[in-house]
């Protein structure tokens, strides 16, 4: 199974490390490859970053292919400036940032049908996490930079914008994973206040500007992907996308790859770079954990467990005490858990599906809004999974906080015989489907999706458990902890609230499995003005409403539900457990 992947960062504590560099290594005599090179600070530091000043920033962002070497094997890419992870972005809250994307590539780009792996040449950027205006010129991903075109962006930062690492990459439909495999991606970071009042001290004390000398970025890409484990092969990317650049590599060096199992993540550009921090230096706690329900919590998701890179601490064992103090939140990111149902404005689901559906529907376009909400609303929404596997749920401009996970009462969505069919929990065809259905269908459940559908099943209580208990569960969010990516495992069902903070228009959802977001499995809603009409939105897909099987299941936006008389709204069973946060861990998106 192909998918998104949890990257558990392997500290390696060692006392020496020693090369191989016996043998001599080429493309045309290729060999095992070592890593272990010292982390490059000049590749990540504050010394390469481009700063804003006097609240301005201009970024120059050249696209071409460029070549990127490993040890013995070089690879031509399309990355960004001619480097490799793209340049750091450093600003502040409320300055303004333009950046110019200059296209070099050739005027020659293949296009393959809608919602299929196409245009190679042609760019656009998202700043993944920033919450900002999704209209041009700022975060609009529909934007295309054609070849041999420059397009300027320029992003307005809110005064109040959260502090933080976040990442710019290519969000074009239908080429976003080629260009992100290739090493388009680069870091933004949004300074910390100054002012001690608002930022506590202990984090000025490793903060840029005055103390970068504390900071390590890490940038995971994935670079040397030839074995076609985890995510589809770079070559196999190449060949969907109908690329036929003359520098490719030879079939003979491809096959070397793949034979040998080369399934390589890449940090910060390099192959497994060690870096040495003396005992009780270290001001950032990096901690991965793993329970007994993980792999029901990811839902099957495979974790990558190759090395990224090694740490090494010299010196003498110490006990640190890591202050756990963090600025206030602004109102935007407030605590929505314990709110009335009155103060909540609208509510909308979310509906993963099988055959790389959301709603029910592959992405049609950029104007096919499937929900409308005014601005400065407190919104609720549910997202579920009907489908087998798991999927990552990114959505753009307002970050969203975890309420709960509830009990699963939704279908239970197949492929039979080529087609998509949704089925009850007691394994009978829904009479709610989808619009274009083939009525004429009258299928059977496969046992293999039930099968699943029992292993699954669960979730609200496996997180109620992890709720408990301190060690946590990998695959679920504490709740009161705000994301723009959530894991949905199959079968389940999750509340998230978010507030419609500033900005209207578009709000792109997507899984963050790339391969499946080029392959359409995304859609639009829209934020329209206070006070305006929200009607018109294309909610269900034929007679379903997402989540429905049968015409009197409920769908939580409407007062009254279905077509059964005398039906009430009926409200999904949320359980708010109050704690801490349970875990730390890294957990990385990282793209099929």
């Amino acid at each position: 199974m192909r998918g998104v992947v949890v990257i558990f960062l392997l500290l390696a504590i060692c006392q020496c490390n020693v090369r191989v560099t016996s043998q001599e290594c080429s493309e045309s005599q290729p060999c095992p490859f070592v890593g272990g090179d010292l982390f490059n600070l000049s590749l990540s530091g504050p010394m390469s970053d481009l700063v804003s000043s006097d609240g301005f920033l201009e970024v120059d962002l050249t696209v071409a292919v460029n070549p990127v070497v490993i040890e013995w094997l070089t690879l031509f890419r399309r990355t960004y400036n001619g480097g490799f992870p793209g340049p750091v972005w450093r600003f502040k809250p409320g300055d303004t940032v333009m950046v110019n994307l200059i296209n070099t590539l050739e005027y020659r780009d293949s296009s393959n049908s809608f919602n299929e792996l196409r245009f190679p040449n042609t760019t656009n950027l998202h700043t993944h996490g920033l919450h900002i205006s999704s209209e041009e010129p700022q975060d609009d991903v529909f934007i295309h930079v054609n070849p041999e075109e420059t397009f300027t962006y320029e992003y307005q930062i809110d005064s109040q914008h959260p502090a933080g690492t976040y990442w710019y990459h290519p969000h074009l439909h239908g080429s976003t994973l080629f260009h992100v495999h290739s090493g388009m991606a680069g870091m933004i970071i949004v300074e910390d206040n100054p002012n001690p009042s608002i930022t506590p001290q202990h984090l000025l004390d490793v903060s840029c500007p005055e103390n970068c000398h504390h900071e390590v970025r890490l940038l995971f890409q994935p670079t040397l992907l030839y074995a076609d484990n985890y995510f589809p092969s770079f070559p196999f990317i190449e060949n969907r996308m109908n690329v036929n650049d003359s520098f490719q590599m030879s079939d003979t060096l491809k096959d070397w790859l793949k034979n040998n199992e080369v399934d390589y993540f890449t940090t910060n550009g390099q192959l497994w770079p060690e870096i040495t921090f003396q005992a009780g230096q270290m001001k950032k706690k990096l901690r991965s954990v793993k329970s007994p329900d993980d792999d029901v919590s990811m839902g099957g998701m495979q974790q990558y467990q190759g090395k990224l890179l090694t740490i090494k601490i010299n010196g003498t064992q110490t006990s640190t005490v890591i202050p756990t103090s963090l600025p206030a939140k602004q109102s935007f990111v407030s605590d929505f858990r314990n709110l009335t149902e009155d103060e909540v404005t609208g509510r909308f689901v979310i509906e993963v599906g099988p055959d790389l559906t959301l709603n029910r529907e592959r992405f049609q376009s950029k104007t096919n809004f499937r929900f409308v909400a005014n601005l400065d609303t407190v919104q609720e929404w549910y997202i579920i999974n009907t489908a087998t596997s798991a999927h990552p749920i990114h959505i753009h401009v307002n970050n969203f906080q975890v309420i709960s996970y509830n009990n699963y009462t939704g279908p239970i969505g197949a492929k039979v015989m080529e087609n998509k069919v949704f089925f009850d929990q007691n394994k009978q065809q829904c009479d709610r489907q989808y619009e274009n259905f083939n009525k004429s269908i009258q299928a059977m459940l496969p046992d293999n999706d039930y099968n699943k559908w029992l292993k699954y099943r669960g979730h609200a209580q496996r997180w109620r458990d992890m709720e408990s208990h301190p060690n946590g569960t990998l695959g679920y969010s504490p709740s009161g902890i705000f994301h723009d990516v959530i894991l949905v495992p199959p079968f389940s069902n999750i509340t998230i609230r978010f507030r419609t903070d500033r900005f209207i228009g578009t709000v792109v959802i997507h899984c963050h499995i790339l391969y499946h977001e080029d392959q359409g499995m995304m859609m639009v809603t829209k934020i329209v003005p206070a006070g305006a009409n929200t009607t018109g939105a294309h909610i269900k897909s034929g007679d379903a409403y997402p989540g429905q099987c049968s015409k009197c299941d409920p769908f939580p936006f409407n007062q009254v539900v279905g077509e059964c008389s005398g039906s009430r709204r009926k409200h999904f069973n949320i359980i708010i457990l109050v704690t801490g946060v349970l875990a730390t861990f890294i957990l990385f998106i990282v793209t099929e």
